[in-house]
């Protein structure tokens, strides 16, 4: 990379701003030249794009696209599931210049503008050799011709030069596929609040240790739920969604559920919030989430306002998703129907249902064969003997239900002695009287002591009490989805500017 500064001595003049302007004579190879008075500026904004890769020395493209009214800085992340952009306003810069990219012989002198990539990385380093003070002076063009960008400091009598070589652009540079796909879904809440509420959060979220996994849930009840657990402790942040930190609140779906999403790609959404004053979350049907920054700084924006915008794709499990669908469609329900208890006791059979289900799936995979036999020749050896009853009758817990055939119930009637048998047909997925304990016990690792007379002693049932309540330990604190559906105003602050 090479670069060049140069020293001019105090009785010199200062070097004016042909010194630092390209050659007007020449503007057909340069796409962009732009002046800011102050490089602080710019280099607060792009070092919220810094984090979105994991280390600081890798090479992150960066695309940069040069318009009339804006310059924007667009990077995605390695994996492709966080994209993140910055927005900044012509407004910003004291001289800001785009031309027509004349490569190309359909671009006619009209369409102003054009895209180019280069490394943030080389970037942000150039933009910090003379420190990081507010009386900076910085200047950007892009060669054409050489696909070079030249970058131009000047502090009081020093001015520094350095260039960077272009970039190949991405595939997907002119439609990026997180942004189709965001604007694809439907919106199903969105909440704006101040950006100081949110600052303060992501500290106690780093302080989690071993935590990779963040749910978010944003709902009415609730507000912004954000729920992280980690190996020795977990950390659930509530943020209301009402109040004088929201701005506005819109919930179209009242049964939207909690999305997981990677913490890593949370933390990096949530830089930025030091300059911005107005941060707006946007969740859609899909799961994805949109964190966009405003920030109306005179001193970091100019006039009008910057934008800093993440894309972050959810973690989505199918086989949860479904079972939540079962377990919305009892809540649809209305009570009119039956009174509380009912209800109540709706959920009870919902749950020991799945419970029941549950335990027979696992009974079937544990037993073998071998181990069946012996129970159906005992229990047909009764029955021969009991005189020949065309159906097996049901004592105990040895003659366990088949899932693929029906049981029946065979009670004597100790009236009149004559030993007649009722035989009453019971339902293969009706509720048991006494629901059976068939969890499988989790490994048992230094629990052997000298005062076992057995080591393959049969365990008791308060073991595995004690072994599930040390497992609910490390359950994650999902957020629950809101149920009360209310119309809110549409927002102020939009995501998707045109």
């Amino acid at each position: 990379m090479p670069r060049s500064t140069e020293f001019v001595s105090p009785s010199a003049s200062q070097p004016t701003a042909e010194t630092v302007t390209p050659n007007p004579r020449k503007e057909d190879e340069w796409l962009l030249m732009c002046r800011c008075e102050s490089a602080r500026a710019v280099v607060t904004l792009l070092q919220s794009l810094e984090s979105i890769t994991k280390t600081r020395k890798a090479v992150q493209p960066v695309t940069v696209f040069c318009s009339p009214s804006n310059l924007t800085f667009h990077v995605q992340g390695a994996t492709k599931q966080l994209q993140a952009s910055i927005d900044m306003q012509a407004t910003m810069f004291s001289e800001y210049r785009v031309h027509a990219d004349h490569r190309d012989d359909e671009t006619e002198d009209w369409q102003a503008g054009g895209e180019f990539s280069v490394n943030l990385t080389s970037i942000l380093e150039c933009l910090q050799l003379l420190g990081n003070n507010p009386g900076i002076q910085l200047t950007l063009s892009y060669n054409l011709r050489h696909e070079v960008l030249k970058i131009e400091l000047l502090q009081d009598t020093v001015l520094c030069t350095a260039a960077i070589p272009g970039m190949d652009l991405p595939a997907d540079h002119s439609n990026p596929s997180l942004v189709k796909a965001f604007g694809d879904s439907p919106i199903t809440s969105r909440i704006i609040m101040m950006s100081n509420t949110l600052q303060h959060i992501t500290t106690e979220l780093q302080l989690v240790s071993g935590a990779t996994v963040a749910t978010v849930s944003l709902t009415e009840n609730e507000g912004w739920v954000v729920a992280v657990v980690g190996h020795l402790g977990e950390c659930l942040l509530s943020i209301p969604a009402y109040g004088s930190h929201v701005i506005n609140l819109e919930i179209n779906d009242p049964h939207h559920s909690c999305y997981s999403y990677p913490l890593s790609s949370l933390l990096a959404s949530l830089k930025g919030l030091d300059i911005a004053q107005e941060t707006c979350i946007t969740i859609n049907s899909i799961g994805m989430m949109a964190i966009q920054h405003q920030i109306l700084d005179p001193s970091v924006g100019g006039e009008s306002p910057s934008f800093i915008d993440f894309i972050l794709c959810s973690l989505k499990d199918d086989d949860e998703n479904n079972d939540e669908e079962s377990r919305r469609s009892l809540f649809s329900r209305p009570l009119s129907q039956g009174s509380p208890m009912q209800h109540s006791q709706r959920l009870v059979d919902l749950h020991d249902d799945e419970y029941t289900e549950r335990s027979r799936a696992s009974q079937s995979r544990r037993s073998t064969t071998d181990k069946r036999i012996p129970i159906q020749s005992i229990s047909q050896g009764a029955a021969q003997s009991a005189g020949g009853s065309q159906s097996p009758s049901s004592h105990g817990s040895a003659n366990a239900p088949s899932p693929q055939k029906e049981w029946w119930d065979e009670s004597e009637d100790d009236g009149g002695g004559t030993g007649r048998s009722k035989q009453q047909k019971r339902s293969l997925f009706d509720r048991p009287k006494q629901r059976p304990r068939q969890l499988s016990p989790p490994s048992r690792r230094n629990r052997s002591s000298p005062n076992r007379l057995e080591s393959g002693a049969r365990h008791s049932d308060s073991d595995d009490e004690d072994d599930i309540e040390m497992l609910d330990i490390t359950a994650a604190a999902s957020p629950q989805p809101a149920i009360r559906d209310e119309e809110c105003s549409s927002p102020e602050l939009l995501y998707g500017k045109s």
